[in-house]
């Protein structure tokens, strides 16, 4: 059969949508389909934003289509669908808002079939009952009458195809990252799942709470394919915590390092699940930066969200990157429910006092099927409300938007506000003298 792969425009909502990735879960699922004979493309409309994907769908001649939608390209991935429906085109949704949003993506007309959760084994059958024309349910899908059997979790990441790179046409993207000075930078996804529990994520409602993850040989392997074939630089592990278990990185590591690989790596990562032993092995075996979520400065917020980790051990593993030459990156994530002035404060107080390489500061967007998600939705503390993606805007009691986005501007003014201040005292007194007026007006405040 010959089968069309989109990835829909992006709805410009409350994301950066400038970054251009390759979509790499189509090109794992486009290698099964073509080892089972298939004709298959991939098109990337939200890389070609400026090109119409009918013709696209014209010329190939496809007998399916099938479209991964995430919360910001569904819009776009319904009207595909809708194009391709009318042509008499069978349609598959899948992707991050179809496995969340199953009964949403369904009930449109012009939608035949959602995958739900992990694609590679269900496209298989998927395909084989299409082709065969046979009526029995299969695991994964989600059907038109509502009826939908979980698919089992694929345990061994290895036992899967490598990607069909040749299909999506690297060259075509930005393939560069600030964190390193060379190019061209690749992204891998080498685990899935996520077993901790915060409150604002959905990644755990797509993959599951069980981490699985590629062996390091089989790691070793997708670089050394990106490397020869497509002179890769560097790789940008791309998933939500390359270190979570500790050992596999250990063992990556000195794969890297006995075998000479010369790659440049960046992961994302837990304060919680590093250490100095482990950073040194990370940085001698090519690892240039680590991505952080510290998410907040203020413990309270930290415990509300359920990030479950502590302040102190965001200083030190930040402090030990600096020392070990490793890069850092934070992202931190203000405007949940129980958020104020004084904890977005703490947040500026902290990047400021820990000076990583790299920060973003988040004004939260509820994510669907996340707990905190659900939560806004019952309480109605939201506005904004988009039917389509389900993303909307926190709108508290309290504060909304608006108001958290002038809390944010307001502690950076004070804050620098503060250090410009003990800067010019610094330059009116010697160090003596500067001793002396700092215990003079320390002892004076406690009197």
């Amino acid at each position: 059969m010959r089968i069309l792969f989109v990835v829909p425009k992006p709805w410009k909502f409350y994301f950066n949508i400038e970054e251009k990735l390759p979509p790499i879960g189509l090109a794992y699922l486009s290698a099964i389909l073509k080892k089972r004979g298939d004709i298959v493309k991939i098109f990337d409309n939200y890389l070609f934003e400026k090109k119409n994907v009918e013709p696209i769908i014209n010329r190939f001649k496809p007998d399916i289509v099938g479209i991964s939608i995430t919360s910001i390209t569904a819009r776009h991935g319904y009207e595909v669908a809708k194009i391709a429906s009318n042509k008499g085109i069978i349609t598959i949704l899948g992707g991050p808002h179809a496995t969340l949003m199953p009964r949403q993506a369904i009930s449109k007309e012009y939608v035949d079939y959602v995958v739900v959760g992990e694609g590679e084994l269900t496209i298989k059958n998927l395909m084989e009952q299409i082709e065969n024309g046979k009526n029995e349910k299969i695991k994964g899908v989600f059907y038109k009458d509502q009826t939908y059997i979980p698919q089992d979790l694929i345990k061994n990441l290895d036992s899967l195809p490598f990607p069909a790179w040749e299909l999506v046409n690297l060259k075509n993207y930005p393939r560069k990252s600030r964190f390193v000075n060379v190019s061209p930078v690749d992204s891998l996804n080498t685990s899935r799942g996520c077993p901790f529990n915060c409150v604002f994520c959905s990644v755990a409602s797509v993959w599951g709470r069980n981490h699985r993850s590629f062996s390091p040989e089989r790691i070793i392997q997708e670089i050394l394919i990106l490397k020869e074939k497509y002179q890769t630089k560097a790789i940008y592990f791309r998933e939500d915590n390359f270190t979570a278990n500790r050992k596999r990185v250990e063992n990556f590591c000195k794969l890297m390092i006995d075998r000479k690989i010369d790659m440049s790596w960046i992961c994302e990562s837990r304060v919680d699940t590093l250490n100095k032993e482990l950073l040194i092995k990370m940085k001698k075996s090519g690892c240039q930066a680590i991505y952080f979520g510290i998410e907040s400065g203020s413990q309270k917020m930290l415990n509300y969200m359920k990030k479950g980790i502590n302040l102190e051990q965001a200083k030190k593993i930040l402090k030990l990157c600096k020392s070990i030459g490793i890069k850092s990156a934070t992202s931190f994530l203000i405007g949940t429910p129980e958020e104020t002035y004084q904890t977005v404060r703490k947040t500026v107080r902290f990047i400021i006092d820990n000076k990583p390489d790299y920060n973003w500061v988040n004004i939260y967007t509820p994510l669907p099927k996340s707990n905190l998600y659900n939560e806004i939705l019952d309480t109605g503390w939201y506005e904004k409300y988009d039917v389509i993606s389900g993303m909307c805007h926190l709108k508290t009691p309290k504060f909304d938007f608006n108001i958290v986005n002038s809390w944010l501007e307001k502690a950076w003014k004070e804050e620098y506000t503060i250090i410009k201040y003990w800067l010019s005292k610094l330059k009116k007194f010697n160090l003596i003298s500067l001793k002396n007026y700092i215990q003079r007006k320390f002892f004076k405040k406690l009197k």
